[in-house]
């Protein structure tokens, strides 16, 4: 955890974290699905933000007037500094190791966003299991995968397995209720997973 922080979201690499992902389409497809979710979705009070990064969904969740809280867990704390320049009343900051320590709050939805390909097979397990224990009803997350064995690429991502992630997400007892595919030129299978609580 804390090499790939020093690595990559520090100092400018947090600072200058959106710019140029904004318009890309990767990261339209995630802040859509996420939106269009949380839009539909009046039973969701209440979200878990891990990891909070920039705090990217902060505005459109103080404008939501069905969600009253949000808990962000964030490691970096540049980009806690970040964060923390979107007002976001709703939000309570921790700073946090998802791998190594359990969350204490519990949530409507969680969200897990560029987390999971950060990390090999058994941290990016860890971080999966100890957020969905804490997850009430519904869990939105990014994945890179094959079913192939992990592998690790462009010294930075991991390509999950994802019968690996499939039975982490049923043994936590969720299911995946829909699955948004993004194409790029990278190894593997970029999707957006929208998870329930069975």
């Amino acid at each position: 955890m804390e090499e790939i922080i020093r690595k990559h979201y520090t100092g400018n690499q947090a600072k200058n974290y959106e710019f140029g992902r904004r318009n890309n389409k990767k990261w339209l497809a995630e802040q859509t699905v996420v939106e269009d979710f949380i839009l539909h979705n009046n039973d969701v009070n209440t979200v878990i933000d891990a990891p909070l990064g920039t705090n990217r969904y902060g505005l459109f969740l103080e404008k939501c007037p069905h969600v009253k809280k949000v808990y962000g867990y964030e490691y970096s704390d540049d980009m806690i500094i970040e964060a923390k320049k979107t007002v976001s009343t709703k939000l309570e900051i921790f700073k946090h190791d998802l791998i190594n320590e359990q969350i204490q709050e519990r949530a409507d939805l969680s969200i897990i966003m560029r987390m999971l390909n950060l990390f090999d097979e058994d941290a990016s397990t860890k971080i999966l299991e100890n957020i969905l224990q804490v997850t009430e009803k519904y869990c939105i997350l990014s994945l890179r995968y094959w079913s192939q064995s992990p592998k690790f690429i462009e010294g930075k991502i991991t390509i999950q397995n994802l019968h690996k992630m499939k039975d982490i997400i049923n043994k936590s007892g969720f299911g995946i209720i829909s699955e948004k595919m993004i194409n790029d030129n990278r190894e593997g299978q970029y999707s957006i997973f929208t998870l329930e609580k069975k």
